[in-house]
């Protein structure tokens, strides 16, 4: 009987070796398992940052196209503001009365009217032909603005005018 109680332990040990083999081996599992589940986690809050960031550039997205929309309406609405100061400047240049006019020596002369004399002051037409062949020239508003007592935001708006249609 000594043999078979030296065979069962034994027999014992190595089932509890084996026992304890697979308990270690489950734990060493389980504890990739969960270290998998963290980094599981992790991505999930990555994944949530990405969706978060996505929504935010939606959101600007939306209001930079509004406000391309406004941007552009004001932008019609200036282009239609200047094509109306266009027609009031363009109406003031024309001649008086009906006449034809033509240039003389670089001046311009409205035919049937007599010629400017000198000293006589320009009419407004005439200041404000002066006022763009002098912005064209390069000179600057100040020195125009006091040489032919105009205020400069005329003389900004009309060098600006000038610089549209060129």
């Amino acid at each position: 009987m000594n043999k078979w109680n030296i065979i069962l332990l034994v027999s014992d040990i190595v089932l509890m070796g084996v026992v304890l083999f697979l308990l270690f081996r489950m734990r060493s599992s389980v504890r990739a398992a969960g270290g998998a589940t963290g980094g599981g986690e992790a991505l999930e809050e990555e994944l949530l940052k990405v969706k978060k960031a996505a929504r935010s550039f939606e959101l600007k997205r939306a209001e930079m196209d509004s406000l391309r929309e406004e941007l552009k309406e004001k932008q019609d609405h200036l282009e239609n503001v200047i094509g109306k100061v266009e027609a009031v400047i363009d109406s003031m240049a024309v001649p008086a009365a009906g006449g034809e006019s033509f240039a003389a020596g670089g001046e311009s002369f409205v035919a049937g009217a007599e010629p400017p004399v000198a000293g006589a002051e320009p009419s407004r037409g005439e200041t404000l032909e002066m006022a763009r062949e002098m912005i064209s020239e390069g000179k600057s508003l100040d020195e125009i603005s006091a040489r032919l007592k105009l205020y400069r935001g005329e003389l900004e708006l009309l060098k600006s005018l000038e610089e549209i249609s060129s």
